[in-house]
This record gives structure tokens, sequence and C-alpha cells, in this order.
């Protein structure tokens, strides 16, 4: 939810007032966002009032369905580096590696 909270805050010139549907893997916040202000706890509260300037709704697919995501989230730590071949270059779009 706070990841929501801070996109919708870094790209509020584009979003405020607009309809735009936000794609989950957590099913539980499909439930946190749907749930009445009055019903939640206090710390819940102060987080839904930041998203009230958009009109968003949360759809929750599995992580099968989430192939660019689930890459991104699991793309290699820049600081553990020695698995990674650093020799292989491409010299232009257009170019073909070969597999040794």
């Amino acid at each position: 939810m706070l990841a929501i909270v801070y996109w919708m805050q870094w790209y509020h010139t584009y979003l405020y007032g607009k309809s735009f549907i936000v794609v989950a893997d957590h099913k539980p916040l499909v439930t946190i966002c749907t749930k009445p202000l009055r019903a939640a706890p206090p710390q819940l509260q102060r987080v839904l009032i930041k998203t009230q300037g958009c009109n968003y709704e949360v759809m929750y697919w599995l992580k099968t369905q989430m192939v660019l995501a689930d890459t991104i989230s699991q793309l290699p730590n820049p600081e553990n580096n020695s698995n990674i071949k650093q020799d292989e270059c491409i010299n232009g779009i257009d170019a073909e590696i070969e597999d040794p």
C-alpha cells in the first residue's frame, strides 16, 4: 500500500482526477483499498486518506500472469555480480549473441 501511495504522489500531476487500475500480486491489498475509511485502523486511515484524490481500483493477478513484474523483482544483485558474464558485448541493435 505504501508503494501505491508513493507512486500516486510521484505521478500526482498525471493521476489526479483520473481513473486507473493498480495491478498487484498481493490479494489482501484489494480488501485494504476497498475498506471504508471508518472501518480501517488509524494507521491505515492515514494511508488511505493520501490516496483519496485519485479514482483507482486494485486488481489482483497471480504472479504467473505478471511476467514483467516478476522478472524485474528477480534481477541479479549488483553487489554480488560474480555469476554475471562481464565479457559479452553488444555492438549494435542487430547484433546476435552466439552461445559458445
